[in-house]
């Protein structure tokens, strides 16, 4: 590979997700911050609850169960996200102590042309 911009240009959040998550590179770009995406989500979803369950007492037991989901389906996206996370940092761990020990043929760095 000769064109080392291509890969800074790859190297960003949503590319990584979204790879890991369905196998492709294909993501669209979010440049609204966690608040924004979480709003942007949230009220649609519950004024349409709201229609559909006008009375207060079916609405919570209806938005509980959304609520719970949506609790759980965070804390174990978390739990797979720091997982995930660590075998990286163990894998460029591990590339680190062997470009340090002089086997510069799996280092980054290197190229066919001896640089």
């Amino acid at each position: 590979m000769n064109n080392w911009g291509e890969v800074f240009a790859r190297a960003d959040l949503g590319q990584i997700r979204s790879f890991l998550l369905y196998g492709t590179e294909e993501y669209a770009d979010r440049p609204c911050g966690y608040n924004e995406r979480m709003a942007r989500v949230e009220q649609p979803m519950t004024a349409r609850l709201h229609r559909a369950f006008p009375r207060a007492e079916e609405y919570e037991e209806v938005t509980r169960f959304v609520w719970d989901y949506g609790s759980e389906l965070e804390a174990v996206s978390m739990e797979v996200g720091l997982q995930l996370g660590a075998i990286l940092a163990a894998q460029v761990c591990r590339n680190m102590l062997t470009a340090s020990a002089g086997d510069t043929a799996n280092h980054p760095t290197h190229s066919a042309s001896g640089g």
